[in-house]
């Protein structure tokens, strides 16, 4: 069974020796082993220590906007193309065509009751 390994702060001198470790060519997972980190851990650490910090910052403004953009801030859900939802409805003269067309078929009780398409109007008749 392997020990859950817990979050804990980023040591200057730990960092340092990952950095070095991952310039001489040692993989992520074994660099994680040695420093006795979580090899996703050293992936994030190293990929973002190569930031600078007005860098860091920005990315961490767009990951507040991105975050109330979605709804992920306890504000209320935006979405993101910005467009309001219309909902449509079919006109009367196209409901009664189709209501015309499919009374005309003979259907059973099941078909009608969960919609199954008259014979011959089906996608998988259509094709053969």
């Amino acid at each position: 069974m392997t020990k859950e390994k817990t979050a804990r702060p980023w040591k200057a001198d730990e960092l340092k020796r990952a950095i070095e470790m991952r310039e001489s060519g040692l993989l992520l997972a074994e660099i994680a082993s040695l420093i006795g980190r979580t090899e996703k851990a050293v992936r994030h650490k190293l990929g973002s220590s190569s930031f600078s910090p007005e860098q860091l910052k920005t990315r961490a403004e767009k990951a507040k906007e991105y975050r109330a953009l979605c709804g992920l801030g306890g504000g209320p859900r935006v979405h993101s193309n910005g467009w309001d939802k219309v909902a449509s409805r079919p006109s009367d003269d196209l409901i009664k065509e189709r209501d015309a067309r499919w009374a005309l078929q003979p259907r059973d009780l099941t078909a009608a009751f969960f919609g199954d398409p008259p014979v011959g109007y089906s996608a998988l008749e259509r094709r053969a």
